[in-house]
């Protein structure tokens, strides 16, 4: 926290600061701060952790516009604005913070967040959702309507999907369990494909 205690104004003069030694001195600096407008300002990447665990890190800009963890989307609504007409959504956590004095192996956020399940209470580790962008999550891409790498790269490949069509008759004789809507050039998939990849489809 190497400004929290200075007036504004010196805040700002000892960013520029900062900003002019790293520019002629090549310098790399790992800022730690709670204020997320000074931290978006001196950043190029952010990491964002919750009691000593690493959940987010990813370059600046794609965080700020695309939050993935609940943490980060609960830290980030809290960020006061000064456009008068922008709707303040705020994310109000509840539960109670877990001890970090000796913490289980599982999410140390899950106690607080709204989209914990059991999954949670295992080891976690960060994994790439998109490319430079980790997040230790495991359910971050469902509950950001993210669609998996694997069934992404089927998607691409029309001659798969050609083939599956063709053997298709109707979703039922497909044993369709559900579908998803691709972020993709392919439009629908049926999740079907994946759980028959193995057998030569």
């Amino acid at each position: 926290e190497p400004i929290s205690a200075l007036d504004v104004s010196i805040q700002s003069q000892v960013v520029n600061m900062l900003e002019d030694m790293q520019e002629e001195l090549g310098l790399t600096y790992l800022f730690i701060a709670h204020d997320l407008s000074v931290v978006r300002h001196i950043s190029t990447n952010i990491c964002v952790m919750y009691l000593g665990q690493m959940v987010e890190t990813c370059p600046t800009q794609e965080l700020f516009d695309h939050p993935y963890h609940p943490y980060t989307r609960a830290l980030l609504s809290a960020i006061l604005s000064v456009d008068i007409h922008k709707k303040n959504n705020r994310i109000a956590l509840k539960g109670e913070i877990t001890s970090p004095i000796n913490p289980k192996p599982g999410c140390r956020f899950a106690q607080r967040c709204p989209y914990a399940t059991e999954a949670c209470k295992n080891p976690v580790e960060l994994h790439e959702v998109t490319p430079g962008h980790f997040v230790s999550c495991c359910r971050v891409r469902e509950i950001n309507d993210l669609v998996d790498d694997s069934i992404a790269a089927v998607c691409r490949n029309k001659s798969y999907m050609d083939r599956i069509h063709l053997n298709m008759r109707t979703p039922t004789d497909c044993d369709l369990v559900e579908t998803v809507l691709c972020k993709s050039h392919i439009g629908i998939f049926y999740r079907y494909v994946v759980s028959n990849l193995a057998d030569g489809i």
